[in-house]
């Protein structure tokens, strides 16, 4: 049995080396070299649809029509920094590709636009910044229950108790300038 687990490793291992000579399998540094440009707007408000627009030409400066763009955000997040994905386009016959995209942060945000390459083309990265400012409040909070009149009746409930708390202020002065409090007989008079 082992001479045939030999013999199958290197049957596979000349397969893979005459499909590498016959020009079946193109290695990495064979293939073309694309140009990726990524065009970002110098600067917008959080909350503001932006649009991105990626164009992938090769060397020559032909587009590069029908292959697939991803668009990411570089963040950090607690000591560990890396790409988010922000989306993905396809290449139009001018090979340029677009995504709408809607900034939740302001300060400086680095985006970039990816192309991992294909059989015919070489891999390609661009780069560029973002300047958001402060926009309208993304979030809005609404209570879950609404009553209606609710304000009123609360400050008809509060003047109520600060009614009683001055009643009660006056009758204590009242009380303490006279410097004696009444017999029972006295009050009923």
């Amino acid at each position: 049995m082992r001479p045939l687990v030999a013999g199958s490793r290197i049957a596979s291992l000349l397969a893979l080396a005459t499909l590498s000579v016959a020009g079946l399998a193109p290695s990495a540094g064979e293939r073309p070299e694309t140009l990726l440009d990524l065009r970002v707007p110098a600067a917008a408000n959080a909350g503001e649809e932006l649009e991105l627009r990626a164009r992938l030409t090769d060397a020559g400066g032909a587009p590069i029509p029908g292959v697939l763009v991803g668009f990411y955000s570089l963040a950090e997040f607690a000591g560990v920094s890396g790409e988010v994905m922000l989306g993905e386009g396809v290449t139009g016959a001018d090979g340029v590709t677009t995504l709408r995209y809607v900034p939740r942060r302001e300060g400086e945000i680095m985006l970039a636009a990816r192309f991992p390459g294909s059989p015919a083309h070489g891999p390609g990265r661009a780069m560029g910044t973002l300047s958001v400012g402060p926009g309208p409040p993304l979030y809005r909070e609404t209570p879950w229950i609404r009553v209606p009149g609710i304000v009123w009746a609360l400050v008809a409930l509060l003047s109520a108790v600060w009614a009683t708390y001055l009643s009660v202020m006056v009758l204590l002065l009242l009380i303490a300038r006279d410097g004696r409090v009444a017999a029972p007989e006295e009050v009923r008079r």
